[in-house]
């Protein structure tokens, strides 16, 4: 017996999908009124076959009970949902496309339809000039547009006439007036920025439906203790008043409705996707709670966007360490992006007293002797970076002619990202994962242009400290050292190395590293490639310590070391700099102020 033919539509990202069909396609939720007189039904989402949602009706209509899929703890778990298909930080320190194709998903005038003998008046409500009568409070249903206008003419002859349609704006009124919400759960795939909000105001009603939440100056951390910065931003927030709620990713699906039934966090502040889930659902839910949502990208944002499946990213605070991101970041729809650069601690990397009995020339937490000339601190590639890049290949030719930029010294740009993405012809950047290639090409790069400034730090003297692939691509280096506990060991070396040396990953084409803020609040001394982020500093201070290409290493390390007094008074000028304007107070300022310009505090 042949297979029965599934309908098709275009969804809200032009892409086509198949319709599911059947009584287990849709999600039943229990509101709090269900246990009261409240016997109403709200239909979000029809279906490709309305004979499944109202058989599903019909039955909570009769008191047989709710839909299979009910969920009866909702109340204490948010929506369910994963953080695997996120990628974590790429320690380089480390999104969109303007929506095409389909019709609009935005609602228009509600179909009305007869009321059925025995309607009520109309049942109070405080939204303006509308109305919810005794039928909305029965079985009312809400669709979007889009999906309306591609259904078949049977599709609209077979919804029951006694069924209101409503409006989106009513849903408020509604949601007091019901015992059960019936959802079909692919409406929210298909039509993201339609059903999103909708969705994430029915499980708000379900927290706290009546209950005024209190505002607190509480902002939510996801993280765990090994999360990137969430230390540095926790001293931070203490230190500007605010109390950091750590909350490890795993436990948001419990603790988040509780935390927002108590009260009204300042805000929840994700660093790279830390604990928000690929379909935006717990976005979703802290939106309807009043909280907002700041996301900051330390490591490139097209690479952690693309893990994420529907652009409820745009209407957050888009926080970026690279500036040259925010253009095609704005042209591909996000409403709200900030230059937020990384920063300094002062509680994890001022300088501290080195051991009295072993002077500083000779103490080395690692291995007991005394560090080369420079030293360098870093992995040579992201954790998981083959699984991240698995299947991306980029063309020889364009590859050849990235090695000429690379050898040339007065090349007019480098092969980072953006070359890649124009190389490639890439100009729709999400939802597509095809930028991953480029990102592939720019790292590749990336990795080459670190081993030229390591081959000729070499010559002056060179200590690694990284992990054992180091040794494949530099075989001249002899001092090779392990990785170091960043916040106890890392500091101390930084103070006593002559020269550390940062190499920016081009995957950040304007970005800095944490080594442009740590090496100098540590007391140390940082050299490094004139990455275009440097513009955040002062003119001279940046010349001063930078390189255009390794070429100019062993000039700039002779220039230094031939005039002590200019280097320790650089070494001065650049730790006041850091001090007072590039610490992670001076961050959460910034990001504080941009949330009250939105009116979101």
């Amino acid at each position: 017996m042949p297979r029965p033919q599934r309908s098709r539509i275009t969804g809200e990202d032009g892409s086509q999908r198949t319709l599911a069909s059947g009584q287990d396609a849709y999600d039943c939720i229990a509101m709090p009124e269900a246990k009261t007189a409240a016997t109403g039904v709200l239909v979000l989402g029809l279906g490709p076959v309305p004979a499944d949602v109202i058989a599903i009706v019909e039955r909570l209509m009769a008191g047989r009970g709710p839909c299979a899929r009910d969920n009866e703890n909702t109340t204490d778990t948010a929506p369910g949902c994963t953080d695997r298909d996120i990628p974590r930080g790429h320690h380089t320190r480390l999104a969109h496309h303007t929506e095409t194709s389909s019709a609009s998903p935005k609602a228009t005038a509600p179909r009305q339809t007869a009321l059925t003998a025995g309607d009520a008046p109309t049942l109070p409500t405080d939204d303006g000039d509308r109305a919810a009568t005794a039928s909305t409070a029965r079985i009312t249903y809400i669709e979007c547009d889009a999906f309306a206008a591609a259904m078949p003419p049977a599709w609209h002859t077979a919804i029951p006439g006694h069924w209101r349609r409503a409006h989106p704006d009513d849903l408020q009124t509604l949601l007091r007036h019901v015992g059960h919400v019936v959802t079909f759960r692919q409406a929210a795939r298909l039509f993201p920025s339609f059903w999103g909000p909708m969705l994430g105001r029915v499980m708000a009603a379900r927290i706290a439906p009546r209950t005024p939440q209190r505002c607190s100056r509480t902002v939510i951390l996801p993280g765990t203790e090994r999360s990137l910065l969430l230390p540095e931003i926790e001293a931070a927030l203490i230190d500007e008043g605010y109390t950091p709620l750590r909350v490890a990713p795993d436990d948001l699906n419990t603790r988040l409705p509780r935390i927002l039934a108590d009260e009204r966090p300042t805000m929840l502040l994700s660093v790279n996707l830390q604990g928000l889930d690929a379909a935006g659902e717990r976005f979703r839910l802290l939106q309807a709670c009043g909280v907002p949502v700041a996301l900051w990208c330390v490591d490139n944002p097209w690479h952690l966007l693309s893990a994420l499946r529907t652009p409820w990213w745009r209407e957050t605070l888009l926080c970026v360490t690279d500036a040259s991101f925010i253009p095609a970041l704005r042209a591909h729809g996000a409403q709200h992006v900030l230059h937020l650069p990384l920063a300094a601690s002062p509680h994890h990397f001022a300088p501290v007293e080195v051991n009295a009995q072993c002077p500083p020339a000779a103490y080395d937490d690692t291995s007991g002797t005394p560090l080369q000339t420079i030293l360098f601190v870093g992995r040579s590639g992201f954790p998981d970076k083959a699984r991240f890049f698995a299947g991306c290949r980029v063309a020889d030719d364009d590859l050849a002619a990235a090695r000429d930029l690379l050898d040339a010294a007065d090349a007019p740009r480098q092969p980072d990202f953006h070359w890649w993405t124009e190389r490639q012809g890439l100009t729709r950047l999400w939802p597509d994962k095809a930028v991953r290639t480029a990102g592939y090409g720019a790292e590749s790069c990336a990795l080459l242009r670190r081993i030229r400034y390591l081959e000729t730090a070499c010559d002056a003297g060179l200590t690694v400290v990284g992990d054992a692939a180091w040794r494949d691509h530099l075989p001249c280096l002899h001092d090779l050292r392990p990785p170091v506990d960043y916040y106890g060991t890392l500091p101390r070396l930084y103070r006593q190395a002559r020269l550390t040396l940062n190499v920016t990953s081009l995957l950040l084409p304007a970005g800095l590293t944490q080594r442009h803020f740590d090496v100098w609040m540590a007391g140390g001394f940082c050299i490094t490639d004139a990455t275009p982020g440097l513009d955040i500093f002062p003119k001279r201070l940046a010349a001063e310590v930078s390189m255009p290409h390794p070429s100019a290493l062993p000039a700039l390390c002779r220039r230094l070391e031939d005039a002590p007094t200019l280097r320790d008074d650089l070494a001065a000028a650049w730790r006041t700099c850091i001090t007072e304007a590039h610490t992670y107070s001076h961050r959460l300022r910034t990001l504080f102020a941009a949330l009250d310009a939105l009116g979101k505090t």
